[in-house]
């Protein structure tokens, strides 16, 4: 595209040059050809000589010349230039190409007036010269506070793209304190969304609605890409501190009301409260916990749940602005059977990802009456026995994990424990307890399947997929639809044991694993049909 432009406004340029050197017609006089002398008012013989030079003239003949023409040295500049312009143009593919030439920034010498004008135009150039700029404080501060003006407005006007730093202008002035307070709490005010999030439809039949309560950033007004970490938590305070030296003064509290449903009785559900120390803004989930809600009994079109959320701004722990936010989600009652999640069968991706579990070991507590009658061992919590190592390409987030996990010794099954998870994390499958039932209840309950195991040394996972799983979390769409083994999994033997080293819970006894020895990674393999 540029060549060709290039080479239109050579030849344009060209045609100028030559308009210009040829000039324009002053008069049409007859001139001496040799010196250009005007001939007018002399009568032409053919003895006559030119009263300038003695030159012979004779009529008719290539001795003179009708008119006299002046170079326009304007048009031939112009035209010079335009050539010149052309020719670079003409000539881009090449040049454009050399190193050194092609490494220039040449933003980085423009002036800082002239890189906001252009940056407010959408000139993602001119926008980068200036937010690195920022980043080294070599901004004015009335560029600066031009910059956040521009930022603030984009915000709400969704017919023009965001670009991330302009998010990055309003942090920067936000963790710098170049921001009121006024402008932080209605900026913060428009970027966070307390929200309850549900299914649009579940059966009648169902006796319990899953849900998320949540609150979530905004994509426009959001983004520290300026800080190396993306951790919202530590990883961002630090960043920052380290960057400028300075903590981040800002925090905020979110308190939701119990989730409750309308229709008599009214059933409610827990509520939630989060600090969000040393807050900034980023464009996903500040936090969400799934749930269930039971339906109510009668006759219902739909169920409406609500909440109410409470947001606290804070600076240097001073309450600075607050407001309110309403929640309610509507969901559909269904006499059909609804199906909450859809298998994801895509053989090249689940071969993928089946690729990239294994399964290092799996714990087995021995012992197991000691243990119960040392304080603080009554449990054996670290069971974990799968675990997803190093994925270059996850799936996507949206698609979920829900398996089944089963225990297999010979010929004989038993189930372990479920999982509901995204397919873009790790896989860590455990048994919890409670005080009416533990982990090492489940063992003794199978004792025999697992006394068998411990002489052989090892069991066989297996992962089916149990999409009735989805109707625990309305995130879960997709499931993975494949069965996968993992054969010969060795067992991690923990023993109680007195460590010597009293634990939070007071005591010195705990489980530990005997002999301490490394662990093989067994890959796991698809069932085929």
């Amino acid at each position: 595209m540029i060549f060709v432009i290039g080479a239109v406004v050579l030849l344009l340029g060209l045609i100028v040059v030559v308009c210009g050197f040829r000039g324009r017609l002053v008069n049409n006089h007859p001139h001496c050809r040799g010196c250009g002398f005007d001939l007018h008012g002399i009568t032409l013989e053919s003895s006559t000589r030119c009263p300038e030079c003695g030159r012979l003239i004779s009529t008719g003949g290539q001795t003179t010349r009708n008119g006299r023409r002046k170079k326009q040295r304007g048009l031939l500049a112009f035209g010079v230039m335009l050539t010149l312009v052309g020719f670079v143009g003409v000539s881009y593919p090449m040049w454009s190409k050399i190193p050194a030439w092609k490494n220039i920034n040449w933003y980085e010498h423009l002036p800082e007036s002239m890189l906001i004008s252009m940056s407010t135009r959408g000139n993602a150039s001119a926008l980068s010269e200036l937010h690195a700029r920022m980043i080294t404080d070599s901004l004015s501060d009335a560029g600066l506070n031009q910059m956040l003006t521009f930022a603030l407005s984009r915000i709400d006007d969704e017919s023009q793209e965001w670009d991330e730093q302009w998010g990055d202008v309003i942090v920067w002035c936000m963790l710098t304190s170049q921001m009121t307070h006024e402008q932080v709490g209605s900026f913060a005010e428009s970027t966070m969304n307390a929200e309850i999030r549900t299914r649009t439809a579940i059966c009648a039949s169902d006796e319990s609605i899953a849900y998320t309560l949540g609150v979530y950033g905004e994509p426009r007004g959001a983004a520290v890409s300026f800080l190396p970490s993306m951790d919202r938590d530590a990883g961002i305070a630090k960043d920052w501190e380290r960057l400028s030296g300075r903590k981040n003064p800002w925090s905020i509290e979110v308190t939701t009301e119990q989730v409750w449903i309308d229709q008599p009785p009214r059933i409610e559900m827990s509520g939630s409260w989060i600090n969000l120390s040393e807050w900034v803004p980023v464009d996903e989930a500040y936090f969400e916990h799934a749930a269930l809600a039971r339906i109510p009994e009668g006759s219902h079109a739909s169920i409406v749940l609500n909440s109410n959320a409470r947001f606290t701004l804070k600076h240097k722990g001073h309450e600075v602005h607050s407001w309110d936010q309403t929640m309610t989600a509507r969901v559909g009652l269904s006499e059909e059977e609804v199906q909450n999640a859809v298998p994801f069968t895509d053989p090249d991706e689940i071969d993928r990802y089946v690729s990239t579990l294994n399964a290092s070991y799996v714990q087995y507590p021995r012992n197991r009456m000691l243990g119960r009658l040392k304080e603080g061992t009554k449990d054996c919590q670290w069971a974990r026995t799968i675990t997803v190592h190093s994925l270059e390409k996850p799936l996507d987030g949206s698609i979920s994990a829900l398996f089944d996990l089963y225990v297999r010794v010979d010929s004989e099954e038993i189930l372990f424990t479920s999982l509901t998870q995204g397919a873009d994390q790790s896989l860590e499958f455990e048994r919890g307890w409670s005080e009416s039932r533990n982990m090492l209840d489940y063992f003794d309950e199978h004792q025999e399947l697992w006394s068998r195991a411990e002489e052989q040394g090892h069991v066989d996972l297996i992962l089916r997929p149990n999409p009735d799983l989805a109707a625990l979390d309305p995130r879960h769409t997709q499931y993975i639809d494949a069965e996968i083994i993992f054969r010969e999994v060795p067992l991690m033997i923990l023993e109680p044991i007195d460590t010597g080293h009293p634990s939070p819970a007071g005591t010195t006894w705990s489980w530990v694993n005997v002999p301490r020895r490394t662990y093989p990674s067994i890959k796991g393999e698809l069932i085929k049909d």
